[in-house]
């Protein structure tokens, strides 16, 4: 009767440890995709700056930071997991600014 009373309290102890792994396990990997995440918004926004912020390329038609995509950095997949970014640019009440902000959407196997 002890004998099985035991075996019980194991299998509950190692059933709470296994879930525990999984957990963490997911845990993990969602971080890594946010990290990623963050990584690769810096490299979409970094050569905007570079290539935009300057006062005779504003108005280009190929400008990623105006009202129009175009020439906006699209989909790049990293492992197997593919990034994508959803672009906005607004106008900033009271100035000749705008505000560029990039949301990147991911999906993961």
């Amino acid at each position: 009767m002890e004998t099985l009373v035991a075996v019980v309290l194991i299998a509950l102890i190692l059933t709470g440890l296994v879930n525990l792994f999984v957990v963490g396990k997911r845990y993990v990997i969602l971080s890594r995709s946010r990290t990623m995440g963050i990584e690769l918004g810096k490299t979409f926004l970094d050569p905007l700056q570079n290539q935009f912020v300057r006062q005779e390329n504003w108005t280009a038609a190929n400008n990623c930071l105006t009202n129009s995509p175009n020439g906006c950095p699209g989909a790049q997949v990293v492992g197997s997991v593919t990034f994508t970014p959803t672009w906005n640019n607004t106008g900033v009440d009271g100035t000749d600014l705008r505000r560029a902000t990039v949301t990147i959407n991911w999906t993961a196997d």
